[in-house]
């Protein structure tokens, strides 16, 4: 089913050899134009269609609300669903802006919506990416128009957002219960015992109850691994790249990994300063046809004892090569 949506081309100049690869170039001898073609024609063409397009755009409110909030990713619907549990969905104090393009940041229209706000608080995940985009953007604004950018940290600098893991509802909501708050925007009356200061998503955690159903990685149905990854009794095994690594999580007896085409290769270099006389190297079929056969060979060069064991499951995932390889 083709997308309804339809697109725009922008009115902006494209130059006589285009946007695209050109054959004409080639790297490293053309570096330099290849650099400046990306930061002198690709970039800002990527800006002109995201602005005409309107990727990024303003979801509720009004962009003279005081407070603005702007999401990223999977942080958007967290966002939505805290001021759900807040009651402050459609609140008229509270503008909601998304981001669609995270970089290059489109930031003629952030500052548009930023400007003349108290506050805009950036909800995203992990690091502030987009938080750090926008600061810049608006650095240079009058100081009456520049509102506090808020993220990771609040105004004075105290953590708000985790940058570990990923965000909730919960988390989201508590955050915004300070911010609003700072801002004299208080929740709804029946949201406020659940986000009290007593509440743990106020402190970063959230209750869990132990009897929660947890969905644990696992091998699947009839896989070869589940069993393949398995030592004796007094052995142990490193791990590598493919799914098999999942068998660290089962047990001590797997107890590290290392990039793909150096499995083996930790005790290679501990040989020679431990007890231990002998180890397994799980190893990939994918991983071997890409460069595994190159840690086998380091391993018989350096007289260590490893048992190489090549897991094989007929679904080469990894690494693309034919069948009749």
């Amino acid at each position: 089913m083709r997308s309804r949506r339809g697109f725009v081309t922008p009115d902006h100049a494209i130059p006589p050899h285009g946007l695209n690869f050109d054959p004409h170039l080639r790297f490293p001898a053309d570096r330099t134009e290849l650099e400046r073609r990306v930061i002198d024609e690709r970039l800002p063409a990527v800006l002109a269609w995201a602005r005409a397009n309107r990727l990024d755009r303003l979801v509720s409110g009004t962009r003279d609300a005081p407070v603005g909030l702007v999401t990223v990713g999977k942080a958007h619907e967290d966002t939505l669903h805290a001021l759900r549990l807040l009651r402050l969905e459609g609140h008229p104090q509270i503008a909601l802006y998304k981001v669609a393009l995270t970089w290059p940041l489109e930031t003629k229209g952030l500052r548009d919506f930023a400007r003349g706000k108290r506050a805009v608080f950036v909800i995203e995940e992990k690091r502030p990416f987009v938080e750090a985009q926008l600061r810049d953007a608006l650095y240079h604004l009058p100081a009456d128009a520049r509102p506090d950018i808020i993220g990771k940290t609040d105004a004075l600098g105290a953590p708000l957002l985790s940058p570990l893991m990923e965000l909730s509802p919960e988390s989201v909501a508590a955050a915004l219960v300070k911010v609003l708050g700072d801002a004299g925007i208080a929740p709804d009356n029946q949201a406020g015992d659940f986000f009290g200061a007593a509440h743990p998503a106020m402190t970063g955690g959230i209750e869990r109850s132990p009897d929660l159903l947890r969905r644990a990685p696992a091998f699947c149905a009839g896989c070869p691994h589940s069993t393949s990854t398995k030592v004796p009794d007094g052995s142990f095994a490193t791990g590598g790249i493919g799914c098999h690594i999942m068998a660290l999580d089962a047990g001590d007896q797997t107890r590290t990994y290392v990039q793909m085409g150096g499995e083996g290769m930790p005790f290679v270099g501990m040989a020679p300063f431990t007890d231990t006389p002998h180890t397994f190297a799980n190893l990939g079929d994918g991983t071997y046809q890409h460069s595994g056969s190159l840690t086998i060979r380091q391993a018989l060069a350096a007289h260590a004892r490893i048992t190489f064991k090549l897991l094989f499951n007929d679904a080469v995932a990894m690494t693309c090569r034919r069948r009749d390889s």
